[in-house]
């Protein structure tokens, strides 16, 4: 048996895992409203009770490893992504479309259009206080802190990209444009914890410095691709398995040769 007609069993055997249980989650439902599945009006809430032979060890995506992991984590989580039968390529089912002229996030958000919104900055009406606007972890640092200590994963915030004709024309354009990023994060660090003359108007600025190398290690910003490859894989994955990529792409395929030689030293 060839390496894909392996991949092609294990995932039919997945897609008939994940056909049973929707069967048994059916027959959960109808015994809970105590009739047929959809005969009285849905509701929210409650306790879906589903026979399994054993717990899974964990329910989070990334770290459920056993196949027992998988067969309830492609079940709770598979909303964004099914499989074609004939191909076992992952088809994305996301529900995207395109804002109206006269649509904003903000406002659909706020009248209730949107249940969430996910964004880098605060929507204005969170900004202004409106009542009916939280966030949804009240407690981000200590939700993000204990994330991190879970998983060690730091979301990346930016990639640097280069045309490979012009690492071609010049082949040490990568590395010394790694070696420039190093360089001055260095030199930021040495601001970030001079007490004499606070760079940033923040007065507990070396106390909050020191507090985030406790938790993450002195260099917590982390630059190369060795030295982020835990996220970088997690990214591939993640992309894979939410239909974004056909395949799981190797972290070898991304970036400069040259450049991955250079951070493992």
């Amino acid at each position: 048996m060839t390496n894909e007609t392996r991949e092609q069993a294990a995932i039919g055997k997945l897609l008939q895992r994940r056909e049973a249980l929707k069967l048994i989650g059916a027959g959960a439902i109808a015994t809970a409203l105590g009739g047929p599945a959809g005969a009285d009006t849905p509701k929210r809430g409650g306790i879906l009770k589903v026979a399994a032979p054993n717990n899974p060890t964990s329910l989070d995506p990334y770290t459920g490893g056993g196949g027992l992991d998988h067969t309830h984590l492609y079940n709770i989580f598979d909303n964004l992504i099914e499989f074609d039968y004939e191909t076992l390529k992952p088809i994305p089912g996301l529900d995207l479309k395109p804002l109206e002229p006269h649509q904003t996030l903000v406002n659909m958000l706020r009248d209730g259009e949107l249940d969430a919104l996910f964004t880098a900055r605060g929507p204005s009406s969170f900004l202004r206080g409106e009542p009916h606007i939280k966030r949804l972890f009240p407690d981000i640092r200590a939700t993000e802190m204990a994330y991190y200590k879970k998983t060690r994963l730091f979301p990346i915030m930016h990639l640097v990209g280069i045309r490979k004709s012009l690492v071609k024309q010049h082949p040490w354009l990568a590395t010394s444009l790694y070696k420039a990023f190093l360089e001055a994060k260095a030199l930021a660090m040495i601001d970030l914890l001079d007490v004499n003359a606070l760079m940033v108007t923040l007065p507990w600025l070396s106390a909050e410095t020191h507090a985030t190398q406790q938790v993450m290690g002195n260099d917590f910003w982390r630059y190369g691709v060795d030295e982020s490859r835990h996220e970088i894989e997690a990214l591939c994955q993640y992309l894979h398995e939410q239909g974004l990529t056909d395949r799981k792409v190797l972290v070898e395929e991304l970036f400069v040769p040259a450049t991955m030689d250079m951070s493992k030293v």
